[in-house]
């Protein structure tokens, strides 16, 4: 009998580690696929792109200074961005900021800020 149950134990942990793992790995994975499709309608300037891989309220009024301006599309196009420790990433472009996190299990760029 301890020994069905230790059995039973050691498979749940295992179980339990390999799905933290690849649970991990695909979140990870998530990341660039977004960024590449986020990048490329900025850059492009497909504003129905932008709008589809954001959850922000402000963004469509807001969308010509955040993203329409040559410079913003030149920023993203050579930007690096930077992860935090919840799993979040900012992008900096000069003086503008903005912020990308998960929403309800998907990436979406969900506001900008001052870059201070």
């Amino acid at each position: 009998m301890r020994r069905a149950l230790a059995c039973v134990l050691t498979a749940a942990f295992v179980a339990a580690a390999c799905a933290a793992h690849f649970g991990a790995a695909g979140a990870q994975a998530e990341w660039p696929s977004f960024w590449k499709k986020f990048k490329t309608a900025v850059v492009s300037g497909d504003k129905k792109g932008v709008m589809l891989l954001s959850d922000s309220s402000q963004l469509p009024a807001d969308y010509g200074a955040l993203f329409g301006t040559r410079a913003a599309k030149q920023c993203f196009a050579r930007a690096r961005p930077v992860k935090d420790e919840q799993g979040a990433y900012s992008v900096f472009c000069g003086e503008q900021g903005y912020y990308f996190k998960k929403v309800r299990g998907q990436f979406r760029f969900t506001e900008s800020f001052a870059n201070d």
